[in-house]
């Protein structure tokens, strides 16, 4: 942009205070602002997109393909956005659903495993381990002894 763009812009907002979303009008801005809207959009979309398959689809691959975006163009939306690779906030929504039914004493870990879209239980202990520090029977067994304390 040069500088009698900027000067005009400047002056735009001291005498007409408008809202952002008014400047996409302007030719220079437009571009811009479609483009800041459009993949905070596809950001929320994903977030949306997990929250309806991280049960049964686990791969970021899935989850661009339903985007209509390619796999490399969403990791860059979701570290702008979300501050995480998209790996990671599939990851982080399973771990936050494995933690909550594992504190129901009634179900058997392989039950929460196969719930959450996983093959095998050494799979979902591997994967819990590597979460969130330690396996999933020894969280249950940590949380249940706090609840009967």
């Amino acid at each position: 942009m040069n500088k009698r763009i900027e000067q005009e812009t400047i002056q735009r907002w001291e005498i007409n205070p408008i809202s952002v979303v008014a400047l996409a009008w302007d030719k220079e801005l437009k571009g811009i602002l479609f483009q800041i809207t459009w993949t905070s959009t596809i950001a929320s979309s994903f977030l949306e997109l997990i929250e309806l398959h991280y049960k049964q689809h686990h791969s970021p691959s899935f989850y661009a393909k339903k985007l209509n975006i390619t796999t490399r163009y969403l990791g860059k939306i979701c570290h702008q956005y979300l501050r995480h690779a998209p790996k990671d906030c599939i990851h982080l929504r399973l771990m936050k659903e494995a933690c909550s039914l594992l504190k129901n004493p009634d179900l058997e870990i392989k039950e929460v495993c196969w719930s959450l879209g996983f093959s095998y239980p050494s799979y979902f202990t591997r994967f819990f381990k590597n979460i969130g520090g330690v396996p999933p029977d020894c969280y249950r067994r940590f949380f249940q002894g706090i609840s009967h304390t």
